[in-house]
């Protein structure tokens, strides 16, 4: 089944029931029906798909997103390029089990439907717990949504003690200038537990302090949610360091674009003797060399 047949598939079978959301492009609804002629211009769709026990509507839904790539992305006379599925992080979810369904997303591959029964009835096995107890049921990792909080050493428990596995990662990107995606990088990370900063321009850098698979799933939302429409070659965004912390350095996850001067032809590079000296007053400047000093070779650059 190639991918344009999986979309109507899943727009026929879902969107009756308003469960069946169309994420990118915005104008796709204006192209309706779709075919190879009309979406050749169109590198990849995404779709969220509400998910909820059919027995049990009172059950927290999970949203399933499926980017299927489209039109010059894929080869229309072969078989489609792989989608990619990934579950969108609830309110109502613990760590856990965010993990846990996303692992399992994984596991199935491609195979939408069959991820979509498998969900649904996970979600239907929470139903036999009371309300009271509905935190346990969907995950009783130690981190609850309830029970996280900020402490200078990283994340904390109810009762005061840190949790393991405290990271902070560097990333560099080749550019970075959309306030709309920099402003995602900001505003999804404190559902992660995420703090750091988000540093536009070429290069840009993001760096995310907490939990090290709360990062990585941070990432994958970035890339395959807020850049879907971001062609594949310019989604590259290298992780230049990976430290394991006691504390944090950061109280929150900000932008600080605004801070440094911006230089070159087109004013899109940061000074970076200015940025260094910044990351010194946030007792981080050790990293500066290791962060940045690569940024060539990571691109490609000479």
């Amino acid at each position: 089944m190639d991918n344009l047949t999986t979309f109507d598939l899943l727009q026929c079978m879902f969107e009756p029931t308003n469960d069946f959301t169309i994420i990118h492009p915005p104008n796709l609804p204006t192209l309706l029906p779709l075919d190879e002629t009309n979406t050749k211009d169109i590198p990849e769709i995404v779709v969220s798909i509400q998910i909820a026990h059919e027995s049990h509507p009172s059950t927290p839904a999970a949203h399933l997103i499926v980017s299927l790539p489209i039109g010059s992305g894929s080869n229309t006379t072969q078989q489609s390029d792989p989608i990619e599925l990934s579950i969108k992080y609830e309110e109502w979810m613990t760590r856990q089990t965010h993990s846990e369904l996303q692992a399992l997303v994984e596991n199935e591959g491609a195979d939408v439907l069959g991820v979509i029964e498998t969900v649904r009835d996970i979600l239907g096995t929470y139903c036999s717990s009371s309300s009271s107890s509905t935190s346990n049921a969907l995950g009783n990792d130690l981190l609850s949504k309830d029970s996280r909080e900020l402490v200078p050493g990283g994340l904390a428990d109810n009762a005061g003690n840190p949790l393991p596995q405290l990271k902070r990662f560097w990333f560099l990107l080749v550019s970075l200038s959309t306030r709309s995606k920099r402003g995602d990088l900001v505003e999804w990370a404190p559902s992660y537990g995420l703090t750091g900063f988000v540093m536009a321009g070429k290069p840009a850098v993001v760096c995310c302090e907490g939990d090290g698979p709360a990062i990585d799933r941070y990432i994958a939302e970035i890339k395959s949610v807020s850049w879907a429409d971001v062609p594949s070659h310019q989604k590259k965004i290298t992780l230049m360091l990976s430290e394991e912390i006691v504390g944090r350095a950061f109280t929150d996850m900000t932008e600080i674009t605004h801070l440094f001067e911006m230089r070159g032809g087109r004013g899109n590079r940061p000074d970076l003797a200015q940025v260094r000296q910044w990351m010194e007053s946030k007792k981080v400047g050790h990293v500066f060399n290791d962060v940045f000093g690569g940024a060539n070779s990571a691109f490609g650059q000479s």
